[in-house]
């Protein structure tokens, strides 16, 4: 999610769409390593919960689970999917949120950890905080090459009205091995790390994917009317590339990783 609080850029619903098709399959590996760690007794913190459809699942499996994410929007739709403790917090600082040390057993994050760009380490360090000794963190999220045509697109475009692309940009996007170390730095055993590219329908236009998830490239600078410039400029260079037959494409790259908290 944005590390920006105001104004809140999503949309659920349309997060909803985008989502509908890649999210329960992609989430679904990271899932199924995550329940070798769980009992009737655990309790979880779902990091970046987003609408909460799979935060509502782990009601299921553990005593008690928090959904924490930056939007209140998101917050909101995550309460009416039916989950029971969502609270809106920064992954940069989850005792906002109330979440008190070593008061978990696991944490999971799906599509979250790659909008914590502010300070990568500080959220490795909240996640250890917030684990017990022997606790898991079990993660997917973008890595390096990820979303590479509409990425540098973006930048390319953005460079054209003199501003640093790479600066705006709201993701961080690490290799494994440099997501390896700062674990390993940082009280954690890497049991697994991987990197896997995969090609997904986006289920939305691209327009509706940057009035989405592109906004820090063109909010502290741009007013409206400069803002659709860049978007339809980004849009008429991607399209030919990303879509075939009415089917818009990402070419996603997802690092997951399964740690234990020492």
């Amino acid at each position: 999610m944005p590390t920006t609080a105001s104004p809140d850029p999503w949309k659920p619903q349309l997060y909803d769409k985008y989502s509908a098709h890649h999210t329960p399959t992609q989430a679904q590996s990271i899932i199924d390593c995550l329940h070798q760690h769980l009992t009737p007794r655990s309790r979880l913190l779902d990091l970046g919960c987003g609408t909460g459809v799979t935060t509502v699942r782990f009601q299921d499996c553990c005593a008690h689970v928090v959904g924490v994410d930056k939007s209140p929007a998101m917050v909101a739709a995550s309460r009416q999917r039916g989950c029971y403790d969502v609270r809106v917090a920064d992954g940069h600082d989850l005792q906002e949120a109330g979440i008190r040390p070593e008061e978990f057993d696991a944490v999971y994050s799906h599509d979250a950890i790659h909008w914590m760009k502010k300070d990568p380490v500080k959220v490795v360090r909240e996640i250890h905080r917030c684990l017990k000794p022997g606790g898991y963190l079990t993660a997917k999220f973008f890595a390096h090459h990820g979303m590479s045509a509409i990425y540098s697109t973006l930048i390319a475009v953005v460079g054209q009205y003199g501003q640093d692309g790479a600066a705006l940009a709201p993701w961080y996007l690490p290799t494994a091995d440099e997501y390896k170390a700062i674990l390993e730095q940082n009280g954690f055993r890497v049991h697994a790390i991987n990197v896997t590219p995969e090609i997904v329908p986006l289920n939305i236009t691209v327009r509706m994917a940057l009035d989405m998830f592109a906004d820090s490239f063109v909010g502290s600078w741009a007013d409206e009317a400069t803002k659709n410039e860049v978007f339809d400029k980004v849009v008429q260079a991607v399209e030919p590339v990303i879509c075939r037959g009415g089917v818009y494409y990402a070419d996603y790259v997802n690092l997951s990783v399964v740690a234990e908290r020492l």
